[in-house]
Formats: C-alpha cells, structure tokens, sequence
C-alpha cells in the first residue's frame, strides 16, 4: 500500500490518510452559525476519503465579525452548530480541525459592520485598498484571548484539533511580515519579535486546552510580496514555533502576491519546495499545499518531500478525489480546472462557494428530481454542455450523442490547446470517459439535420432531442469594415483548426479573454518552447543559442481593441496575470482604437483620431459567438417539449455556464431556451 493512504498522527490525533482538505470561507453561514448546506458538504468529503478536514475559517473576533456567510467561533452561541458539523464528520470517518482566523488587514469594512481593519501597523492594504489601524499592546493581547477563547469553544464542540491560520495576508502573517509590520516595540522589528504576536497565541491554546489538544499552523512559505518574508524567514518562523504546535500546514504567499498562486497558471505542485525547506528543520509533520492533484501528492509523500497532501478545491470539485484514486478509479475523478471562477472569486465577492465542474457544490443534501427515466435521448453536439447532459441523463435513460467534428469537446478543446490549459483537457476527457462508462454512443462527423430530427421525434425512434450544438462565430467581418479579398483573415476556429504559427505579423481584433489567450498561446508557439526544452535535456550549454534564435524570430503580435483596458472576462484573480504575461511576451496592446479596414498584409485603424497602419500577415478576429440553434424554423406544438437547448446552443458564455445549464436540464428535462 502507498504511504499516502496510511495513518498519520497530528499530536493525539491519528488520521486515516494523509489527505488533508485545508480551509477555505463557503460564504454559506447565516449570522456565522454552520448551516445545513455547511455539513452536508463536508460530510461528502468525510465519505470520499479525506483524513483530515479543516473547517472554516472561522473567526475569533467577536467585535470585528463577518456576518457575510463566514463561520464564527467567536460566542459560545456557535457551539451547538459547531458540534453538530464535527459529530457529522466523525460519523463518517474523518477527523475535522476548526481553523481560526482573524482577517486583520484583509476584512473589508462592508463586511464588517463598517469597522477600520486593524493590522500590525497602519498603512493602506493591496488587497482591499482600505486604510488600517495599527493595534496597541493592550489590543494586540484581547485578541489573542480571542484566539484561545476559539479553541477552547472548538474543543468543546467536539472538533480533534485546531489550526491557527498564519498565511495569506490575514492578521498574523501581517505581524510576522517585515513588509508590513513597521512597530518598534517588541512585537516588531526583529523576526523573533515579529513572530512573538504568534508564539503568545500558541501558548495560550496549549496552557488553555492541554498539550495534548493537537495544533496545526498554517505558513505562507513565502510572502511573495515586496519586501516581504522569503522562505528563509519562514523556516525560522517555522524552528520558532515548532515547540508550540503539533504540524505545519505550508501554503505558498498572500493574497495579493505577484506570484500566481492557485490559477491554472501553476504547474501541480510548484510550491511543495517551500514546505520541503520546513520539513528538512523541523520533527512535526508538514502539510504540502497548492494545486496539488492525487499524482503529484501521492509521489510527494512516497518520495518524503511532505508527510501530507493539502487540497481545497480538488475536494470541492469532486469530494470523493481520495477513494476513487485508493480504488484504482483514476479516471472518474473530476478534475479542478484552476480557473477560481466559482469559488476564490465568488468570496472575495462576498458571494458563495460554487465550482465550475460540479454542479452539485452547495447543494449536496438537496433531493434533485431524477429527470426522464428510460427514455431515447439524443444529443447533438458532444462539447462540455453535451458531454455533461449525456454523462448525467445517461445514469437512467439511454442516451446517444452526434458530434459534427471527428472528436468531442467542442471550442472547449480549444481551450485545452492553450498556455497553462491542460487542466480543461483533462476536463473534457473526464466527461467522455464517464459518458462511456454509462453507456453513451457517439457518433461522431455527423451533422444534425433539422428535418432529420424532427422525423426521429415523430417517428418514436428517440423521445426527446437536446441541443447542444454550441456556438457560431460570425466570419462575415465586412459588415463592419472592409476586407480586402486577398487578406488572410482567420476566425478562432480557423486558427487552430489550420494550428497556424508561421506569420511574422499577427493582429487579433478584440483584447478579452479569447484574444489574450489566442495572442499568448501564438507567442508560445512561435518561441518553440519544444525545441528550447529538447536542447536544454540534451545539450545545455547550447540554451542560450537557442534563446538568441527565438528572440530573433519573435512574433509581433497586436492586440486592437475599441474598449479603454484589456482583460475583459477575466476573474479578478486572473486578469493581473494575463496582463503581465502579454507584457513580458511582447505583445502590443492598442486601446480605444477602432479599425477601418482590413488590406494585403497590413490592418488601418483610427488612433486618437489619426489614421495608423498596422502590419498584418494574418488577422484574427475574436468575440462574435451567437448561438447555434440546430432548429431555424417554428416546432409543431406536439414536439415542443421534446426539444432541449443548453450549453451555448441556448445562451453564449463560458464553460462555467454550459456545464450548469446541462446539470439542470439533465435533473429536471424541462424544455427551457434560455437555461
């Protein structure tokens, strides 16, 4: 049996596996007591393997409070709640921790009955913008009664540990960062100093609630932000406190970072050195975090680089990741695409926690209807929406799928062909592999005639049609502005359908989210990344003359866009990363320019009101989709509600929506355009 899925001790605390779900804010909790949605959903991942859950955050402060759908331990009031979620998973067969936070800095005054965020010094915070107030002595020790108050009330609840959260940017790493912490008193100043805020917590837990109550720290192994902790300082913080604690729990920075931290621009695993470079100093148990999947953790802990996996969102997007890998069910596992849509980007919005892949987040104890049983269902179009109609609807009907192309996946496999994409790839395999596994045919280079869809429904041969035939970009450019007959213009589809990559001039028209991706997945092409990697295995020494080559055969490429900033469609999380990555790679970005006309080899726009000429082997136009219905004329009223639309075919957007609209059509089969 691998290591990874044998027991593990934190303190007096055995686990089962050494899989631990790490914390993260649901936004579901009503005036901070645990609702129902909160234990259902981590009961699902109680019975899908986890060893270990932490639960949370939740806060301490019970004057600085986030009534915004955050959990609270702060009053003896949340107790019952509390004891009822630990009970649940304990039921289950897993252990459960209860992180304690304060957010410092990071507590935005909306969500906090309008209060001034307090920190370890006053100055303005990057993440909210808003202005601190720096805690005097007298504050800075109510606050760590609040600490040991929280865990006292999680052990009484039931819960097997606690973790302090020191990470991310939240109000103890914000005392253990020189970046920030600027006092000159003996909480500032020296790491020693800076880490004392911390140590008094621990203490005070452990005189509090015994030695033996385990206690996990979770560490930014990094601030990545200016001027702040580097990995060195935070495995001094990490031999400091070692006495204190039970495990460390090793994330990567702060929210506001520079560094990508959990996108899908990170490589599975990029951040376990940092809880490596801990592990080799200390003798408690280190959890690796990070966009870890079940390969990555599993031979991380074989190969003794963490005694730990820590994932969120892997658990969020399928609760049982852990026993379907255990079961050798690898290729049902859902995968998360990185993409913090739904989930870090909701909260940060005040919103609540959802997932682009699983519908079903939220809604764990809901009783869905079944939908249709043993029906003949046809779906035409095999991209994310048909695909996750198909593997749903499939369960209790027989289902058959027709695909025009000569593969499934749709534009979403285009998607999947772009820098740091894999993930979506992974996705649309994921769906075809359960399609198949429950039964589904395709038919694939087959094209969903109106006339012959309408006989099947007549006929009896199939009950209901779905449409799931995605969306249409319009090519008919000259509308707008002229194109001269002889210029090489390309829809996406075109582009990657031709995986063209040889023109020295490339415009793309339009700066969202398609034309950043598509200007960054060029650039990357025509660096040769493949041959750079082929000489840096097998011959070093000659990297830098292949760099020389790549720089002299560097694309230029123009982004035009009528709008005033680049970056449309982009999540918060997301879009400082693309703008820094079309920066580095070269790319030009022209705003509030409109184009003119289109010519052999060169696009004339209007620039502050002056006529420019752009250089042009090929032009690319973006944005454009309109749905493509499969069905142009009226339905006779007998077959109306036989016909289903989803996924684009219904309403253009992106992955996120296809999918959800495809789940709910699946649970209800109700005819709804506009799903």
């Amino acid at each position: 049996m691998k290591k990874a899925f044998t027991p593990c001790r934190i303190g007096a605390c055995e686990l089962k596996y050494r899989f631990v779900m790490t914390a993260g804010n649901l936004g579901w909790c009503t005036d901070g007591h645990v609702s129902d949605e909160t234990v259902a959903f981590y009961r699902e991942r109680a019975k899908g393997g986890a060893g270990l859950i932490v639960a949370g955050a939740a806060g301490v402060d019970p004057v600085r409070m986030n009534r915004q759908g955050m959990m609270q331990v702060c009053q003896d009031r949340f107790i019952p709640g509390l004891k009822r979620l630990a009970d649940d998973v304990h039921r289950h067969g897993s252990k459960i921790f209860l992180q304690l936070m304060h957010a410092g800095a990071y507590a935005k005054p909306e969500e906090h009955g309008m209060l001034q965020p307090v920190s370890a010094s006053e100055y303005e915070c990057g993440f909210t913008r808003a202005r601190t107030k720096e805690l005097t002595v007298e504050e800075i020790r109510q606050i760590e009664e609040y600490f040991k108050d929280g865990a006292l009330r999680a052990k009484e609840a039931g819960f097997d540990g606690v973790e302090v959260i020191a990470s991310a940017g939240y109000l103890i790493s914000e005392f253990l960062s020189k970046a920030v912490n600027k006092r000159t008193d003996e909480y500032g100043g020296s790491l020693e100093n800076r880490t004392r805020f911390l140590e008094e917590i621990l203490q005070q837990i452990k005189n509090s609630a015994g030695a033996d109550y385990p206690v996990m720290v979770r560490l930014s192994g990094a601030d990545f932000i200016p001027g702040g902790n580097t990995a060195k300082d935070t495995v001094e913080t990490a031999k400091r406190i070692e006495r204190w604690v039970d495990a460390l729990d090793v994330t990567g920075g702060w929210h506001e970072s520079q560094v990508p931290q959990i996108t899908y621009h990170v490589p599975h695993g990029a951040y376990l050195f940092l809880a490596k470079l801990i592990k080799d100093v200390v003798s408690v148990p280190v959890v690796g975090c990070n966009r870890l999947d079940m390969d990555t953790a599993v031979n991380a802990i074989e190969a003794g680089t963490i005694d730990m996996a820590g994932m969120l969102r892997g658990f969020i997007a399928d609760p049982a990741v852990v026993e379907k890998y255990k079961t050798g069910r690898k290729a049902e596992i859902r995968p998360c695409l990185g993409c913090n849509q739904e989930c870090l980007e909701r909260i940060f919005r005040g919103g609540r926690l959802g997932c682009v892949v699983n519908p079903l987040v939220g809604r764990e104890d809901e009783k869905l209807h079944t939908g249709a049983e043993n029906q003949q269902i046809l779906v035409a179009g095999a991209g994310p929406a048909g695909l996750a109609f198909a593997s749903e609807s499939a369960k209790t009907n027989r289902v058959t799928v027709w695909e025009r192309e000569n593969t499934y996946g749709g534009m979403a496999r285009l998607i999947g062909q772009m820098p740091n994409r894999e993930d979506t790839q992974s996705y649309l395999e994921y769906l075809f592999y359960m399609c198949n596994k429950r039964g589904v045919r395709f038919v694939f280079q087959k094209n969903a005639d109106p006339r012959e869809l309408l006989e099947l429904l007549e006929s009896g041969k199939f009950d209901k049609v779905v449409v799931a035939s995605g969306s249409l970009y319009e090519r008919e450019i000259k509308r707008e502005y002229p194109v001269a007959p002889d210029a090489r213009v390309l829809s996406i589809q075109d582009f990657f359908q031709e995986k063209a990559c040889s023109d020295k001039h490339m415009v793309i028209i339009g700066a969202g989210y398609q034309a950043a991706q598509l200007g960054l997945t060029y650039a990357s092409r025509r660096y040769r990344e493949e041959e750079r990697r082929f000489i840096g295995k097998y011959a070093p020494a000659y990297t830098e003359c292949v760099d020389n080559i790549m720089r002299r055969e560097k694309p230029e490429i123009t982004l035009i866009t009528k709008g005033k900033k680049p970056g449309e469609g982009f999540g918060m999380t997301t879009r400082w990363i693309m703008l820094k990555e079309i920066k580095e790679s070269g790319i030009d970005v022209k705003t509030e320019t409109e184009v003119l006309r289109v010519e052999k080899n060169r696009v004339v726009c209007k620039e502050k009101g002056e006529e420019i000429f752009i250089p042009a082997d090929m032009v690319v136009i973006t944005g454009g989709e309109k749905p493509n219905p499969v069905f142009h004329k009226e339905i006779p009223e007998a077959l109306k509600g036989r016909i289903l639309w989803i996924g684009d075919a219904g309403k253009t957007g992106r992955i996120s929506e296809a999918v959800k609209s495809a789940f709910q059509t699946a649970i209800n089969q109700k005819e709804d355009r506009d799903v």
